[in-house]
Formats: C-alpha cells, structure tokens, sequence
C-alpha cells in the first residue's frame, strides 16, 4: 500500500521536438507501463514552447536556445555523425578527410547561417560546406540523404538506425567532431515534482548517462 501510495498520480504534459518522436515514444511506453496511476499528454513540437503559458511539465530539446527561465537536466551527450547514401557516395566517391567534404553536396539546416564551417571537437581541423539543400528539420535531412541529396550531419541518436540498416553510412568515424547536450528543462526555480522526475529518471537510466 506505501508503494501504491508513492507512485505519481496526476497529467504528465511532454513536449519533445518533432524528431525526437522516434526515442521519446519508447520512453513514454515505459514509463506509463512504471506508473499506471499517470496520464500523459505528449506534444511533439519543433517550435520553442513556452512552457509556463502552455501548462508544460517537460520540455526535451538538443543543445540550442532555450529560455534562461527554466531549469534543466542534462539526459545524455551525443556525438555528430556526418552521413550519406550508399548510391550517393557510388557517384561522388567517398570522403576520407574532413576537407573532402568541401568537395560534396552539403545538406545544411535552414537555421544555421550559410556558409557553415564543421570544426573538430577540439578545433583542430574545420572544413567550409558547400550548401546545395535545405531543411528545417533533422528529419527532412534524414530522408534527403536516404534519397542521395548530399551528405548530412546530426546527431548520433538520429541516425544510427539508418546507419545499422545501411540506408545511410557513417563517414569520417575516426574523427571526434562536435557534440550536442540533450536536456529536460521545466519552469520555475524549485525541483520538477515526482512525476516530471520520475521520467527524467528514466530517460537518464535509458540514454546511460550519470545524474546531471
């Protein structure tokens, strides 16, 4: 009866991005499987929420902008894989050096200035990409590579499973380039409650990363 009493009992309201969709789902699964007294009202959504206005418990975002307002826990770091399609790199032959890519057709992200310059991790070496297609979303770049539109960069988390499937290979591996932060953040200045940590619990345990 005390571990009945202790389990969360009340709305969950999450907002991953769009992409996230394909990690985040399994999640949810588990955790409504962990803590059958919740509800959970899942938002998928690429654009910044304000997560006071909209009732939001949970915001799960990669490293970017986010409001100074809120407080967050870092999940897990992942590396940058740059990517292509098998058929892609048949035709344009395969880069063995990080200035090879200058020499490709780059799949860029609307929201980074043109041109992008990709450093290493510790800023060593760096190569000016040549933009020739854009997206907006880590998906939209996924699918255009899988179609053989350039080569692509994201994180890892996002490709790996075309990479396992060779839909997409992974290039340049030996190279330590940048690295992106996935976070929970949440509003206000105290600790989330017992709901909102609990799934931050799990998604740390899932992702293996120590405690924020």
């Amino acid at each position: 009866m005390r571990e009945q009493a202790a389990q969360p009992t009340a709305i969950l309201r999450l907002t991953p991005a769009e992409e996230h969709s394909s990690w985040a789902a399994p999640l949810i699964a588990e955790y409504m499987r962990l803590h059958p007294g919740m509800q959970l009202d899942y938002r998928p959504s690429d654009r910044l929420v304000d997560l006071v206005a909209e009732g939001i418990d949970l915001s799960l975002r990669t490293t970017g902008r986010r409001d100074s307002g809120l407080r967050a826990a870092n999940l897990a770091v992942f590396d940058i894989w740059c990517v292509a399609a098998p058929h892609y790199l048949d035709e344009k032959g395969t880069p063995r050096r990080l200035a090879d890519l200058a020499s490709h057709d780059w799949i860029a992200f609307t929201r980074i200035p043109h041109p992008w310059t990709l450093p290493t991790r510790d800023g060593s070496q760096s190569v000016r990409l040549r933009r020739r297609v854009s997206t907006s979303s880590t998906g939209g770049g996924r699918a255009l590579a899988i179609a053989g539109a350039g080569v692509f960069a994201a994180p890892q988390l996002m490709l790996e499973a075309e990479v396992a499937a060779g839909r997409l290979v992974r290039l340049l591996s030996t190279l330590k380039l940048p690295q992106v932060t996935l976070y929970a953040a949440w509003a206000g200045d105290r600790e989330p409650p017992a709901k909102t940590r609990a799934f931050i619990e799990l998604a740390k345990r899932r992702l293996r990363l120590a405690p924020a």
